[in-house]
C-alpha cells in the first residue's frame, strides 16, 4: 500500500462525498483503481497449524497448509459490505483485533465482492467518510483498470 496514494485517495472521496458533483465522484473512482485499501479478516487455519501456531507464537510462523481469508463485513440500510481503509488510522481499533489486516488491490477487492453474491459492494472508511463502492461504481473502477 503507498502512503501517498491513499492519502490523496483520501481526498478526492472527501471531495466527491462534499460535493457530489460526477466528475468528482469519477475522479475518485478512476484514481482509486491504482490504489490498494486495507481489509479487516477473519483468519482460518487447519487444526494443525492452528496448533502449531500456539506452540511457536505468530513470529515467523509458517503455515502448513492453506489459510482461508473472510473479510469483516458491514451492514448499511439493509445490506452488506466489505469494509475497506485508506490507512491504519482509518481502520482504526474497531477493525483491528481480532481481525487480521489483508492490504488488497482495488481490482482483486472488486473481484473478491463480486464473487459473492450476498455482497452488496465495499465501503471505504465507514467509520469517518463512508464512500459505498456499488456494482455501478465497481464496473466503473474495472473499466478504468482496463484501460490503463
Amino acid at each position: 500500500m503507498d502512503a501517498n496514494l491513499n492519502r490523496k485517495l483520501k481526498e478526492l472521496i472527501k471531495t466527491a462525498l462534499e460535493s457530489g458533483k460526477e466528475t468528482d465522484i469519477a475522479t475518485a473512482l478512476t484514481f482509486m483503481a491504482q490504489c490498494s485499501l486495507i481489509v479487516p479478516c477473519h483468519v482460518f487455519l487447519s487444526k494443525e497449524d492452528a496448533e502449531a501456531l500456539e506452540g511457536e507464537g505468530q513470529i515467523g510462523f509458517t503455515p502448513e497448509k492453506p489459510v482461508k481469508l473472510q473479510p469483516v463485513t458491514v451492514e448499511i440500510a439493509g445490506k452488506s459490505y466489505v469494509p475497506a481503509f485508506t490507512s491504519k488510522e482509518e481502520r482504526g481499533e474497531k477493525y483491528s483485533a481480532p481481525y487480521s489486516p489483508f492490504d488488497a488491490p482495488v481490482h482483486k477487492l472488486i473481484a473478491m465482492v463480486r464473487a459473492n453474491e450476498t455482497l452488496s459492494g465495499i465501503v471505504v472508511d465507514p467509520e469517518s467518510t463512508p464512500f459505498i463502492i456499488d456494482d455501478k461504481f465497481m464496473g466503473y473502477i474495472i473499466k478504468q483498470i482496463t484501460r490503463m
